[in-house]
C-alpha cells in the first residue's frame, strides 16, 4: 500500500536520481526547481518555507520498499481553499510502469476529497508526456470542462513553447469512482 507522509530534505537525494534527462527534468519540474541536473539542494530551495506555508505541502509517497515518489499539493489561491492543484509528480525509475503513480495519485486524491475538503483538484500535463497523460486518466482526471479551467496552455521552456493540458477531478467525481 502507498502511504503519503510529509517531504524531508533528506528525501531529496533519492528524487534527483530517479531524473535521468534534461527532457525528463523539464517534464517533471518545467525548470522550476533550476536548471539540469537538479541537486538536492536545489529541490530543497524550491520547497524552503513549506513547513509554515499554509498554501504549500510537499509529500513523499512511500510503501513497505521504501521511498516510491514525490509530489506537492498546493492552493493556487491562497484566498480559495476549495481548489487544489496537484504538481511535481515523479515515481522511482525503477518502479515505473507498475502502477505506483496511480497508487500515490489516489492516495493525494484521498487526502484532498476528504483531509483538505476541496471541491476540485487540477495539475497540468506536457503534451509529450504520454504516460503521466495515461496515468492521470486512468485515476478519474479529465479535461476541465467550461468554466473550471483552460484545457490547455502554453509555457516557455528552454526558448520552446510547450503545451500543458490541464486535467482536474471534481469531488463528486471522487465519491463516485470510489463506489464503482
Amino acid at each position: 500500500m502507498v502511504k503519503l507522509r510529509a517531504y524531508s530534505k533528506s528525501d531529496a537525494e533519492t528524487i534527483v536520481r530517479w531524473i535521468s534527462d534534461e527532457k525528463m527534468f523539464y517534464l517533471w519540474s518545467a525548470g522550476r526547481h533550476g536548471v539540469y541536473p537538479p541537486t538536492p539542494a536545489t529541490i530543497n530551495r524550491t520547497y524552503a518555507g513549506s513547513d509554515t506555508d499554509n498554501d504549500f505541502f510537499p509529500f513523499t509517497a512511500y510503501d513497505e520498499t521504501g521511498i516510491v515518489g514525490h509530489m506537492i499539493m498546493r492552493y493556487p489561491d491562497s484566498t480559495d481553499r476549495t481548489k487544489l492543484r496537484f504538481g511535481y509528480i515523479i515515481v522511482d525509475s525503477a518502479k515505473r510502469g507498475k502502477g505506483y503513480g496511480a497508487k500515490m495519485l489516489r492516495e493525494a486524491l484521498r487526502l484532498a476529497f476528504e483531509q483538505y475538503a476541496v471541491e476540485q483538484v487540477s495539475l497540468g500535463v506536457f503534451r509529450d508526456n504520454t504516460s503521466a497523460s495515461l496515468c492521470y486518466l486512468s485515476v478519474g482526471f479529465h479535461v476541465p470542462t467550461e468554466g473550471e479551467l483552460p484545457a490547455q496552455e502554453r509555457e516557455m521552456i528552454q526558448n520552446e513553447e510547450w503545451i500543458v493540458y490541464n486535467l482536474v477531478m471534481n469531488r463528486e467525481d471522487y465519491y463516485k469512482s470510489r463506489t464503482r
